[in-house]
């Protein structure tokens, strides 16, 4: 993907609401509040490693 592609697909998700990515369909997934901290967990360290290589 070139990388004005992914500038937009970040520019999109940033313009998301909380409501709208958090919504029941979504959360239906998760069986357990461990499944839910589990998935918070994986999708914190990626946010993390992605701030990371912005500051390379």
């Amino acid at each position: 993907m070139p990388p004005s592609h992914k500038v937009c697909k970040l520019k999109f998700l940033h313009l998301m609401n909380l409501e709208e990515l958090l919504n029941d369909d979504f959360l239906k997934q998760f069986k357990t509040g461990d499944d839910l901290s589990n998935f918070l967990a994986k999708l914190q360290k990626r946010w993390n490693y992605v701030q990371g290589e912005r500051k390379l």
